[in-house]
Order: structure tokens, then C-alpha cells, then sequence
């Protein structure tokens, strides 16, 4: 199914009901929506919010293409 309700969601995430309320009352946490006054998640978002904290900041930057190149983003 495309859409998980929360107790799954906190399965998959490890975390508890509780503390997906209180991600989304801060505005944190994977993103959203309702069914109803039901609070659902797209599976997608719940599986990938675990490596939001891989993008950009952890990838590290392509090598400079020669030693040259290396040496000269030194500054030396």
C-alpha cells in the first residue's frame, strides 16, 4: 500500500506514536497528510526519512580531476 497510518509508521521508523505527534506538531519528521482525522504517511517518505541526513552534507565532493588541479584548490 502507498499510504501507512501511523502505527506502522512508527514500526518502520523505530520510534513511538507518540513521538511522530510530537514531530509533527514541530514540523518534523516525514511529511503528512489525512485520511479523514486520520494521519497518514506516503511508505516512500517513511522509508526515506532515515537517510535524510545523507544528503548533501555527508556526500563528499568529487576528487579534483589531477594533482595539479589538487594542489591548486590547496592554495598551494
Amino acid at each position: 500500500a502507498p499510504w501507512v497510518y501511523v502505527d506502522e509508521a512508527s514500526k518502520i521508523l523505530s520510534k513511538s506514536p507518540i513521538t511522530l505527534q510530537r514531530w509533527r506538531s514541530r514540523g518534523f519528521g516525514p511529511p503528512h497528510s489525512y485520511n479523514g482525522n486520520k494521519v497518514v504517511y506516503r511508505r516512500a517518505d517513511v522509508l526515506a526519512w532515515p537517510l535524510r541526513g545523507l544528503r548533501d552534507k555527508d556526500v563528499p565532493e568529487a576528487p579534483p580531476t589531477s594533482k595539479a588541479d589538487w594542489w591548486k584548490e590547496r592554495g598551494e
